[in-house]
């Protein structure tokens, strides 16, 4: 059809007052608006829609659609004002009507080379109607998404055809008749006779020899009674009264019965008004056809009210749930589908599984949302929930309390058989577990398979590391660690010796408790954290390793310079001392001792040193302050910090000394020395 057809139409459709008189024919809808159709047709090129049958009521098939055509009234009529005026430059003052009725030639050859926007709509109405679709159209999505929010009202968006049932099947026996029905009677036997009928408008059938008969409204079944009584008189053979009857009866409904029925559309819905629907429409279906409820809207009352009386109601959330469509029923013509507003409503956030706003009905709680939410999910803490509630007008005792937070014990309450009452806008919050093992102990280090492992029934030390693939090579076995938690206090470190774990010693070999965490040791990581040391005045200060069987006179020697005149004679020979530390390095004793007997093999010089032991060799100037002969001294991050020898017939230069004292050749540690200064301390002859 002609696009300015098309927007003649449009306008007239909204402007004439009497269209809802007109039945929807455009014949009778012009005559109405004192348009004349003839001119009308000249206009829209000749195109014969005069009889064309419009469907007044609102159909919400195509969304996209509806927006792009809910152009504004003021708009279309002053466009095509403005457009006929353009070509045939009429008088300003003269209506659409007027122009439409005069004997103008308003057709033009030219105007068809021309785009349909250009011919009709100007640049200001296009931006107009541009805005306007854009702001319909983040209204439809800011609707769509409010809908999501709300259980079961975005399931509307769907397709109705999806929903209907089928086409096919059999016509209700309660079916009320109406005009423009196809009515079937056949008679056989004695009498044949097979002809179709069309209900008139006014609710009548005529038959031949019987005449008019008033089926308007009648049931499938009563029209079947109906006509018998009135045929058997006419064919006496179908009376069985005489005896056996010779011809047979049977009335049907043709395919033309299958026409749109008209039902009324009320209440909390966004488009409230008359609707077309097939007669297959039930009141569950017909939900579909106007997208369901505004968020206003109950889905849990919906009605079927029948010439003025409810005849049911259906609670949508039993379909949604169960796919149950109880006390479903086939809509009728003139039928009204009331909405009411919604109900009780809550919502619900955190760990379930549906996170929407829902409806209840007075019988309905706690435990009853649950289930309607999808139930508790596995990670849902089950001894806390909370209530954010509005309190009630009537149950204020305090003006500015108006809000309060509940807090219930989801187990009692799942476990209870009474209800636990809900309130129009709480807010229930449930919370997550909190995700840390159970049952379970963690080992690593020296292990071959690190990793968490379960305690299940009970672990000893050793079942563990052998059920971890048992232990590396050089595991070093006089120590293993248990850090274990404490509920509520700190952490506590356990200390074991391993090859006595290893040999089931009960001391050693203890069960293991929830989240105990096990460090097993490598004997070479281990040699520098509990290995021995000297420091002080020696030219080879630093850890040493450990040996079975080191003594002190051995350590000593390991520290080195005795064995020179000129270091021994600026040595402090009168006191050193050993310092023994604990498995955890904590200091346990502090025994002085004289280095010239140790040196000499005496005093504690054949005590065995063990893991951890340190000692401490002083020099004359750091006890009496005398300055030491020909000597200087280098510490800090160099390799081999201590006191060394001047040569005496060669000057000595910085770089010596830091040769000496291990150099910076090795790049690894030369980039983690800091650079940019160091200090040279230089005493007078009075050691100032």
């Amino acid at each position: 059809m002609h696009k300015r057809c098309i927007a003649i139409i449009m306008w007239i459709t909204c402007v004439c007052a009497q269209f809802s008189q007109t039945d929807g024919n455009l014949q009778k809808l012009l005559s109405n608006s004192g348009i004349d159709p003839d001119q009308l047709k000249k206009i829209i090129g000749g195109q014969d829609v005069l009889n064309t049958e419009i469907d007044t009521s609102i159909t919400l098939d195509d969304e996209n659609d509806l927006i792009t055509n809910q152009i504004n009234e003021e708009n279309i009529k002053n466009e095509i004002l403005n457009e006929i005026k353009k070509e045939k430059s009429v008088n300003d003052n003269q209506s659409v009507v007027d122009i439409i009725n005069s004997n103008q030639d308003l057709t033009n050859p030219k105007v068809d080379t021309i785009s349909s926007k250009q011919r009709f709509l100007t640049d200001e109405v296009l931006e107009d109607i541009k805005n306007k679709k854009s702001e319909k159209v983040k209204e439809q999505l800011r609707s769509i998404e409010l809908k999501k929010q709300y259980f079961g009202y975005d399931i509307f968006q769907s397709d109705p055809e999806i929903f209907q049932n089928s086409v096919f099947e059999s016509i209700d026996p309660e079916y009320l008749i109406g005009p423009g029905d196809e009515i079937v009677i056949m008679l056989w036997g004695e009498t044949e006779i097979n002809r179709k009928y069309i209900v008139s408008k006014d609710g009548y059938l005529f038959i031949p020899n019987v005449g008019q008969v008033f089926v308007n409204s009648l049931t499938l079944t009563k029209l079947e009674n109906k006509l018998f009584k009135l045929l058997k008189k006419v064919y006496s053979s179908l009376d069985t009264k005489t005896g056996d009857a010779a011809t047979f009866f049977d009335v049907s409904l043709g395919s033309l019965t299958r026409r749109p029925l008209r039902v009324f559309v009320l209440g909390e819905v966004d488009q409230p008004g008359a609707y077309s629907v097939k007669g297959s429409t039930s009141l569950f279906s017909s939900l579909y056809h106007f997208r369901g409820p505004s968020i206003s809207g109950s889905l849990r009352d919906v009605r079927l009210i029948r010439n003025g009386k409810e005849i049911t109601s259906i609670d949508f959330y039993d379909y949604l749930l169960t796919g149950k469509q109880n006390n479903d029923i086939r809509l009728q013509r003139n039928d009204v589908v009331f909405i009411p507003n919604r109900g009780k409503t809550v919502r619900v956030f955190g760990e379930i599984k549906r996170n929407k706003f829902f409806e209840l009905n007075d019988k309905e709680g706690l435990k009853e949302l649950i289930q309607l939410a999808g139930g508790l999910k596995t990670t849902t803490y089950l001894k806390r929930a909370t209530i954010d509630r509005i309190i009630p007008p009537e149950q204020r005792v305090d003006v500015d309390m108006t809000t309060t937070q509940v807090d219930v014990n989801l187990k009692e309450i799942m476990s209870s058989s009474d209800t636990f009452e809900l309130y129009d806008g709480d807010i229930i919050t449930f919370f997550p577990i909190i995700r840390s093992k159970r049952n379970v102990v963690t080992i690593g280090g020296n292990i071959n398979r690190a990793g968490t492992y379960s305690l299940g029934d009970g672990l000893t030390l050793k079942q563990l590391i052998l059920k971890a693939d048992s232990l590396k090579t050089e595991t070093y076995f006089d120590r293993v660690d248990i850090t274990r938690r404490n509920i509520g206090s700190p952490d506590s470190l356990i200390t074991l010796n391993l090859k006595l774990a290893m040999e089931e010693d009960f001391e050693h070999n203890i069960h293991l408790k929830n989240e105990d965490v096990i460090s097993i040791y490598n004997e070479k990581n281990m040699s520098f954290r509990a290995g021995v040391s000297i420091t002080g005045f020696v030219t080879n200060p630093g850890p040493k390793p450990f040996k079975e069987g080191m003594k002190v006179f051995d350590l000593v020697f390991q520290g080195g310079g005795f064995e020179n005149p000129v270091h021994l004679k600026n040595a402090y020979l009168d006191r050193a001392e050993l310092t023994t530390k604990n498995i955890n390095g904590r200091v346990t004793q502090i025994i002085p001792f004289r280095l010239d007997s140790v040196l000499a093999g005496r005093g504690i010089a054949n005590r065995k040193v063990q893991m951890g032991d340190e000692i401490r060799i002083y020099s004359l100037a750091d006890i009496k302050g005398e300055k030491e002969n020909n000597t200087v001294s280098i510490g800090g991050f160099v390799k081999r910090p201590g006191t060394y020898r001047m040569a005496e017939n060669k000057v000595m230069v910085l770089s010596d000394l830091l040769f000496m004292a291990g150099g910076f050749d090795d790049e690894n540690h030369l980039k983690l020395t800091y650079l940019e200064r160091a200090d040279l301390i230089r005493d007078n002859d009075d050691l100032i």
